[in-house]
């Protein structure tokens, strides 16, 4: 080989030496920022599935109390009903 063919055979090497290098880079920063990615989607997911299973919760108990409260007036409606016909049975009768 000649001179001329050597340097260019080195030249030739080392840009390739700088393409796989890149390219290893490349590769690894790709892999992180999946991992990473990946991370952050099941730490949001948990996040979310928590507040859900709250909000969850407090609907079931504000539902309890609803109904509670709704069979509460219920009963004192009935009251006022049977009080109110007493009384309109007593004036009347």
């Amino acid at each position: 080989m000649t001179n001329g063919t050597r340097d260019l055979a080195a030249k030739v090497k080392s840009r390739s030496d700088d393409m796989v290098r890149k390219e290893e880079v490349r590769n690894q920063v790709r892999s992180e920022a999946t991992l990473s990615e990946r991370v952050l989607i099941e730490a949001s997911a948990e996040v979310i599935t928590k507040v859900r299973m709250e909000h969850r919760g407090d609907i079931r108990r504000a539902r309890d109390i609803a109904n509670a409260l709704f069979d509460e007036l219920g009963a004192e409606c009935a009251d006022i009903d049977a009080t109110g016909a007493g009384v309109i049975a007593c004036m009347n009768g």
